[in-house]
């Protein structure tokens, strides 16, 4: 769950980060950049249009960067498994002889 609200948070602050410059001396631009819907809503409400494909795009903008980061976060948890779970095997000099049964006593 904790990964889900941090690539919510990267969603979200993307996103207001990109629309901003678009919204900049609109009324309660603060408000209406916290979401793409309501970017969306405002665009109907202002009859401005455009904000609606600046919202989209933001948008998709934002999903991108929270997928780079989701990719990155396992490629570092990846790397960390391999390197926690990887086994050194000894190596055998050429002076140690293999054990076999018969050396053992055994057979």
């Amino acid at each position: 769950m904790l990964g889900v609200a941090v690539l919510g948070t990267v969603v979200s602050s993307t996103y207001q980060h990109q629309i901003a410059p678009a919204l900049t001396g609109l009324p309660n631009e603060e408000a209406i950049g916290t979401s793409a819907e309501a970017t969306r809503h405002a665009a109907g409400a202002l009859h401005r249009p455009d904000l609606v494909q600046l919202a989209n795009d933001a948008f998709v903008h934002a999903m991108h960067t929270a997928a780079g980061v989701a990719a990155a976060i396992v490629l570092l948890g990846a790397i960390v498994l391999t390197a926690a779970f990887r086994t050194s095997r000894p190596s055998q000099s050429p002076n140690q002889q293999a054990t076999t049964p018969e050396r053992a006593g055994i057979g």
